[in-house]
C-alpha cells in the first residue's frame, strides 16, 4: 500500500494578519453597558455644548461684521 502523503498549503499573508486581530480583540476589555451609556452622554453633551459656543461666537461676529460695514 501507497503512503497517502497530506498536503499542506501555506497560510495566506493577510491571514496571519486576521488571526492576529481576532486573537487580540478577545483580550479587549469591553465596557458594561452603564459605562457605554455614561460615555455615549459625555461625548453627546459635550459635542452639543461645544455646538453651542461656536453658534453663539458665529451670531456675534456676524453681528458684528454687520454693524462695522452697516449692511442691512
Amino acid at each position: 500500500m501507497a503512503r497517502e502523503e497530506q498536503t499542506t498549503y501555506a497560510e495566506p499573508a493577510n491571514m496571519g494578519y486576521f488571526r492576529a486581530t481576532i486573537s487580540e480583540l478577545g483580550r479587549v476589555v469591553w465596557p458594561t453597558r452603564q459605562e457605554l451609556i455614561r460615555m455615549t452622554s459625555v461625548v453627546v453633551g459635550t459635542v452639543v455644548a461645544i455646538s453651542i459656543f461656536i453658534a453663539v461666537i458665529d451670531l456675534l461676529l456676524g453681528k458684528g461684521t454687520n454693524f462695522l460695514y452697516g449692511a442691512s
